[in-house]
């Protein structure tokens, strides 16, 4: 058995290969000449494109096992090392200290009381639509996460995707800032490091297979990836363990850029 691993095209290629018993060479020159088929009646091609594919290897899509995968949580946190400590927690048991960071970053701007008056304003009601953005979060399990993303480069290039720049910053962090009326998302921002956190699940799904198909797909023709690479996990207040923690690596701005102008490249041609 083996883990579907999505860090790069190479190593989704191996995953891929290995399920399916092929030679990894052999997955890429098949790659490099199949030709996608968008003219299939009333089936969505974003499935059957990669069913085909694997049939043309003589394997069934349904057939590839894998023992779990790899995920890749997008952050921007004041202690990085936190996660090789503590593993990843959901939001629940983290909203205090959450408060607790940021009023360390606000001391000039509120007292002790004034900030907690803030809070509890923002909990009963108040802040307008960050404020609701905020307690929607807190209130539904389904947003507390921890959250991840089959392939890695879907956190690295929000832009690819049309999703949140996690590693700019945490949503519920922008809420609180922007509710605040001050500059306490420069602050965050600026004593946080963005990082990708690596972790393992014993879990898969056929849109993660999917997903794999298509970032491969896509890499090893050298056009920029889209939604069709997008798979995740949602945990929805379960931690991950620090057993499962695989990584945790912290991401410059220099790296963010040079990966949105390299996928603007093969997007765009510019």
């Amino acid at each position: 058995m083996v883990y579907l691993d999505c860090q790069n095209v190479e190593s989704a290629v191996q995953s891929l290969a290995e399920a399916s018993q092929t030679a990894d060479d052999l997955v890429v020159e098949a790659m490099q000449s199949f030709e996608t088929n968008w003219d299939l009646a009333a089936e969505d091609p974003f499935v059957a494109v990669p069913r085909d594919f694997f049939r043309s290897l003589d394997v069934a899509i349904d057939d590839l096992r894998f023992e779990g995968a790899y995920f890749f949580h997008a952050s921007r946190v004041i202690d990085p090392d936190s996660f090789r400590r503590e593993g990843i927690q959901p939001l629940e048991p983290m909203v205090d200290r959450l408060w607790d960071t940021l009023y360390e970053l606000a001391r000039d701007l509120f007292t002790e009381e004034g900030w907690r008056r803030f809070r509890a304003n923002l909990e009963a009601g108040g802040g307008g639509e960050a404020g609701s953005d905020y307690r929607e979060k807190v209130g539904n399990r389904l947003h507390h996460g921890p959250h991840g993303m089959l392939v890695r480069d879907t956190v690295l290039i929000p832009e690819a995707t049309g999703s949140h720049d996690y590693l700019a910053i945490p949503e519920i962090v922008e809420d609180i800032a922007v509710a605040s009326g001050f500059d306490l998302r420069e602050r965050f921002e600026a004593a946080a490091t963005s990082c990708i956190v690596k972790f393992r699940a014993s879990r898969t799904s056929p849109v993660d297979v999917r997903a794999a198909f298509w970032y491969v797909y896509k890499g090893i023709r050298g056009e920029g990836i889209g939604e069709s690479s997008l798979s995740g996990i949602a945990l929805c207040g379960s931690p991950v363990p620090a057993a499962d923690i695989l990584a945790v690596d912290r991401v410059t701005p220099q790296q963010k850029q040079a990966a949105l102008d390299a996928w603007r490249a093969a997007t765009y041609g510019v």
